[in-house]
């Protein structure tokens, strides 16, 4: 649900009948001078059926009052003149005013002022004595005929205010979404620069440190450590200028990782172990589901690497029940040397399950029954983003 922003001296719109009740209004309404016009008795006889023409013909117009308003107004002017038919023309004054430029709605008013003018003097039985009682009688004719035309221009008028009101808010709206992802585009922007000049800065000190030493070393052992330790921060740096490209505003979106790129993150961790992917999976699954499994895998291994130093490592990812789940697991036995001390938290983990719970899938991690840990991840097929993110953190544990 859309909620329009609030504007100084905003009121909510008044309720409006329906389009139902208010025919019948205008059909009683004028219904009232027919009814009186029938109780006369005298008036209704053959010689007289014009007039009752005229009458009927009158209420019958205003069948037309919202498309030819100014016709339907010209059709109960015999009416007014011959029965008194005064309220289906004042209805019909009001349409005009309602539906037509000002020029017309004064030519309208004073057709009908004049002919209830004349209709007035013809059928009196003395005219006015002094020019008081003739200016009475034009002023009274005239409003007659002007009120109700007022009535339609004031209405028309709010119509008018009330559509610029809506197309004011909806401006209103846009111009704050417009401003609220301006706001966002720019906090990523920043965040972009902090990412690269921080800790692109570090990575590279260590990945140009991590060459040197296997430069100068003689020690296979050493020359090793420094090759991995140079390879995963040159993958550091690679994976950060994607992020940070992804959170510029004008950058290209980069492909993302997936089930493909598994074997060689399993390679570049460096644990002992075994591993079973289902590279054939990746054409059968979407990308937002192959980039979540390679973050679980990757979190998973930067975990054991951590807490479970120089365990084995079991990497499974499978496609199952007739692909109608992703499963991925990572298991390690128990540390070969002493683990770091644990920190507080666990916010990868944390994070992983918030892009899994955006995919409809769900995560797990446990300790097992041989001193190792387990995290098993399951997306379902027709996984969709959600677009939340909170999925996209990737920390640690």
């Amino acid at each position: 649900m859309t909620v329009s922003p609030a504007l100084p001296g905003d009121r909510l719109p008044r309720p409006e009948l329906p389009r139902q009740a208010l025919g019948v209004g205008v059909f009683l309404l004028a219904g009232v001078d027919l009814v009186r016009y029938m109780a006369t008795p005298e008036r209704v006889h053959l010689e007289e059926l014009h007039q009752l023409a005229a009458a009927v013909g009158a209420v019958l117009a205003l069948l037309l009052r919202g498309h030819r308003p100014v016709l339907v107004l010209f059709l109960t002017l015999p009416g007014m003149a011959l029965s008194g038919m005064v309220f289906a023309t004042m209805i019909s004054l009001f349409h005009v005013a309602l539906r037509r430029r000002w020029q017309i709605v004064a030519g309208c008013v004073a057709a009908a002022s004049t002919v209830g003018l004349a209709d007035t003097l013809l059928t009196s039985d003395a005219l006015p004595d002094h020019p008081g009682a003739w200016l009475s009688l034009l002023v009274y004719t005239c409003a007659l005929a002007a009120a109700p035309a007022a009535l339609g221009a004031q209405q028309r008028t709010r119509r008018a205010l009330a559509a610029d009101l809506r197309t004011l808010r909806q401006r209103r709206a846009e111009e704050l979404r417009t401003a609220q992802r301006l706001a966002v585009s720019q906090e990523r922007t920043v965040l972009a620069r902090e990412l690269h000049d921080s800790v692109g800065h570090a990575a590279s000190l260590i990945a140009l440190r991590a060459a040197a030493l296997r430069a100068r070393t003689d020690e296979a052992n050493t020359a090793r450590d420094a090759a991995a330790i140079h390879a995963l921060s040159r993958q550091a740096l690679d994976e950060m200028r994607t992020l940070t490209g992804s959170l510029r505003a004008d950058a290209r979106p980069a492909a993302p990782l997936g089930i493909q790129e598994l074997p060689q993150l399993i390679e570049r961790a460096g644990h002992d172990g075994e591993s079973r992917i289902d590279l054939a999976a990746a054409a059968r699954w979407p990308a937002e589901a192959q980039s979540a499994a390679y973050r679980v895998v990757q979190e998973a291994l930067t975990n054991c690497a951590r807490y479970a130093p120089g365990a084995r490592v079991k990497v499974t990812v499978a496609s199952v029940d007739q692909d109608s789940h992703l499963v991925i697991e990572v298991h390690n036995g128990p540390s070969a040397q002493p683990p770091a001390p644990p920190r507080p938290g666990s916010a990868g983990l944390d994070g992983l399950r918030a892009r899994l719970a955006a995919l409809g899938g769900e995560l797990t991690a446990r300790p097992t029954s041989e001193a190792g840990y387990l995290v098993r991840a399951a997306i379902p097929a027709r996984a969709r983003p959600s677009g939340n993110p909170v999925a996209d953190q990737r920390s640690g544990r």
